[in-house]
């Protein structure tokens, strides 16, 4: 073949002379290529999906979780109900076999740790002095 030939061959003006660099041809050549790129897109992208929704659930656990109803804020109380409060919590620790030592302590503590309402004759401020007396 001289040189003309080839050339127009190569450039395909005369697509039956069979010299084969077309796309028919060049497709199987191909097909594994993109077969193994589009097969690592695909687990990348698998893999950033899953890992993007685990964090997101471990997200959305952890902020669930501080705001569960079995955390309540405590609202400040008044000296009654403060009082009240503790009678009720020391009566029951004497009624369920609790010294009267280890009751009064523990509700003395519970006074202290009570959030209080500021009293206006305090100017707004609070001192936290409550103590349990038998």
């Amino acid at each position: 073949m001289d040189h003309d030939v080839v050339l127009r061959r190569l450039r395909g003006k005369n697509a039956g002379d069979g010299l084969g660099f077309g796309l028919p041809e060049l497709l199987p050549l191909l097909s594994p290529a993109l077969f193994i790129a589009l097969d690592q897109a695909l687990r990348k992208v698998v893999d950033l999906s899953v890992e993007g929704g685990v964090k997101g659930l471990a997200r959305r656990f952890r902020r669930g979780r501080g705001s569960s109803p079995s955390s309540p804020a405590i609202p400040a109380l008044s000296d009654e109900q403060v009082s009240d409060v503790v009678a009720r919590v020391r009566e029951s620790l004497e009624r369920d076999g609790v010294p009267e030592g280890q009751a009064r302590d523990v509700a003395t503590a519970l006074a202290r740790a009570l959030p209080r309402s500021p009293r206006p004759e305090d100017g707004g401020r609070r001192e936290v002095d409550h103590v349990v007396d038998d």
